[in-house]
Formats: structure tokens, C-alpha cells, sequence
């Protein structure tokens, strides 16, 4: 996923998660899940978003690596 996709993701879902979670304009969120530089709750959301996708990305890649490599010797072991 390119910078511009991961950028237009964390848009939309910020968007879902203001709407599902009825949070309202304003700023109460900059500094309980922003970094405190937003302007405003749908830009600290935008930011809480992109922090805990970096954040999964990691943590799936680390659950994924056995999966891969039980499947890798599946493969292998087709060959030899």
C-alpha cells in the first residue's frame, strides 16, 4: 500500500469511527489520543488511527511469520 492509499484508509476510517462513535466537533481529543498538534477531534483521530495501524501492521507480520513458514515447507516439501 503507497503513502497516498494508507493516507486516504486512515481518512475513512477516522471518518467511521467519528460517526459510529458519535464524537462530536471540537477539540476534547487532541490531547487524550492525539500528539497535541491537531487543530481539532477529526485530525487527533486521523492521528490515533495511523498510530495503531503502524502499530497492527507490526503485530500481524510477527503472527503471520509462523503461518508463512509452515506454508513455505508445505511448498518444499512438494518439491523435493
Amino acid at each position: 500500500m503507497d503513502k497516498n492509499q494508507q493516507s486516504q484508509l486512515v481518512d475513512r476510517l477516522a471518518e467511521a469511527l467519528i460517526f459510529s462513535m458519535q464524537i462530536p466537533e471540537g477539540i476534547q481529543l487532541v490531547a487524550i489520543i492525539g500528539s497535541g498538534d491537531e487543530e481539532d477531534n477529526q485530525a487527533a483521530m486521523k492521528t490515533w488511527v495511523h498510530k495503531n495501524i503502524e502499530a497492527l501492521e507490526e503485530e500481524t507480520g510477527k503472527a503471520l511469520l509462523p503461518i508463512l513458514q509452515d506454508r513455505l515447507s508445505l511448498s518444499l516439501e512438494q518439491i523435493y
